[in-house]
């Protein structure tokens, strides 16, 4: 017993698809893409923005002295800090001489800060972290600074922790945003530019 086929169209092989005209996307398409687009990135930029506002706020409750100086720096709970320069761009760690000593008057460890972190002082003047030290104890630290005659010196907590996951997070919604109105906008595109069958 055989079992008959019937054969494929040979006109129909290699054909590109064809999409039903009552099934093509609506342009309404395109304007949705638009506004993920413009949403997302409204809104990362809110997110981002205001972690770098924050941190700017944070930056102005930091204890500094005019230098040269003595600063006293009250630590609630131990941890660590990032000593700040406030002033002339061309100051580095190298020029500042600083000692710090904890409550009991013992002599605390300085670090070179690693990396490079910058921010707008409240006066206007660029801020550069130049070194860090762990407070490992509660209390009034005295911080002793000289070797050039002028800026000041701030300590405070990382400006860079407190800023940079708010950045970040606005920077990954930013982003997601225009993908995703990017991939919505070229699937409506090829699904609008196939043929159509009526």
């Amino acid at each position: 017993m055989s079992i008959a086929t019937k054969p494929r169209p040979a006109d129909t092989v290699g054909r590109p698809l064809r999409v039903p005209a009552s099934r093509r996307p609506s342009t309404l398409r395109y304007w949705l893409a638009a506004v993920i687009a413009v949403v997302g990135v409204g809104a990362g930029l809110t997110v981002g923005l205001t972690a770098y506002r924050d941190s700017q706020r944070q930056i102005d409750t930091f204890d500094g002295v005019s230098i040269p100086g003595t600063l006293s720096v009250q630590l609630d709970e131990p941890g660590g800090r990032v000593v700040y320069y406030e002033g002339v761009e061309s100051v580095r760690f190298d020029d500042v001489t600083i000692a710090i000593t904890d409550p009991a008057g013992t002599p605390v460890e300085l670090a070179r800060y690693r990396g490079e972190m910058i921010y707008d002082a409240p006066d206007s003047t660029q801020g550069r972290a130049l070194a860090t030290f762990d407070g490992a104890e509660p209390g009034a630290y005295t911080v002793v600074v000289s070797g050039v005659d002028t800026g000041r010196l701030v300590v405070g907590d990382s400006v860079a922790r407190r800023a940079l996951p708010g950045v970040l997070a606005g920077l990954a919604i930013t982003g997601l945003a225009v993908v995703a109105a990017v991939v919505g906008w070229l699937r409506t595109f090829s699904e609008r530019s196939a043929p159509t069958v009526r």
